[in-house]
Order: structure tokens, then sequence, then C-alpha cells
């Protein structure tokens, strides 16, 4: 929360940005065989009838800095794009002592089969009308939903609404903290 990046956003985008304070969320360990983020529409477009879906093999995928698959769904006819491998080296894995320990990642092309594609687009089926997504004037936000799998069954791990800020966008100040990671971002 005290990056230069987090606190340059606060500045532009909060009355009292100093008064942003850290916390700690701790919640039951789910040991995944492969998880990630699915967003109920294209983040490229916002088409609602593409899913974009991030995800790495087993635990934190997407969430945790991996280089992970990125793949589009189209919801309909849950035919996938291919949008980049997943290339981590090393997968997350619960160790039973406590804690969690890298393994080597199966090198597999591709991690999510047909049944895992079908159990995603139903999901994103489900909770469109969940409450929680509709913004104060009625308006209705794509789901930010955390997934993962364990011996080829669905979990659904956390749910919000996945809400942009045009105006962060548009910041040149931001665009400008992040273009070390976009020269980088090969």
């Amino acid at each position: 929360p005290f990056s230069e990046r987090a606190y340059a956003w606060r500045q532009a985008h909060m009355r009292d940005p100093e008064w942003v304070l850290p916390s700690v969320l701790v919640q039951a360990a789910f040991a995944a065989d492969r998880s990630g983020v699915l967003v109920t529409a294209d983040l490229a477009t916002g088409d609602p009838d593409v899913l974009s879906v991030a995800v790495g093999e087993g635990v934190g995928g997407a969430v945790d800095g991996q280089a992970v698959e990125s793949i589009a769904i189209d919801r309909a006819t849950g035919a996938v794009r291919f949008l980049a491998p997943a290339s981590s080296p090393l997968r997350a894995e619960l160790d039973p002592r406590g804690g969690i320990r890298r393994v080597p990642a199966s090198g597999a092309e591709s991690l999510l089969g047909p049944a895992e594609i079908d159990a995603l687009r139903s999901l994103a089926d489900r909770v469109a009308d969940f409450p929680a997504l509709e913004g104060p004037s009625g308006q209705r936000f794509p789901a930010d939903l955390e997934f993962a799998f364990r011996d080829g069954r669905l979990a659904l791990l956390q749910l919000r609404p996945f809400v942009r800020s045009r105006r962060a966008e548009e910041s040149e100040r931001l665009r400008a903290l992040d273009a070390p990671l976009r020269e980088r971002a090969d």
C-alpha cells in the first residue's frame, strides 16, 4: 500500500489518502491442482460474451505473480482463444507441515480441459445475478472470481465486482509508473 504507484493513485482519487492502512486476511487454504482468476468480460474490449481467464498450476495461480496461462472463452460456445502459455517453472503447493513450498511445474501445454472450461462457463452464468455485482445506480459489473480445481472439482474462492477506473487508466502519472513494467513485458 505504500509503493509510489499506490500512493500516487490515492493522491489522485481519494479525499484523505493518508488514512489507508494495510490489513491482513486469514482464510483457510485450499490445496488446488490449478487455480486462477476469471473475469466475466473480455479485459481488452469489455465484451460480456467473452470470459477472461488466467490460470496457473498449484495454489495462488494468477494472484501470486506467476507466469500463468491466459485464455479467452466464448460464453456461448465454449471456444477457447489461447493468449499466453503458463511458463512458470515452479508451482506453489501447500506443505502439510504448514506454509507453501515450490515444486517443479508439469509444463503441460494447456492447463484446462473441456470439463474445466464448461465448469467455469457454468459458474460465470450462476454468479451473473449476484447482488454484490450491482452498482449504486443499478448498473451491473462483471464478476472477478478467484477459483481453484482439485481432482477435477471446481471451488469458488472469492467473488467481487470487477470495476475499472477510467480516470486511473487515463492517468499519465500512473502510466509513467507502469512504463518500466511494460518495457520488460515480453
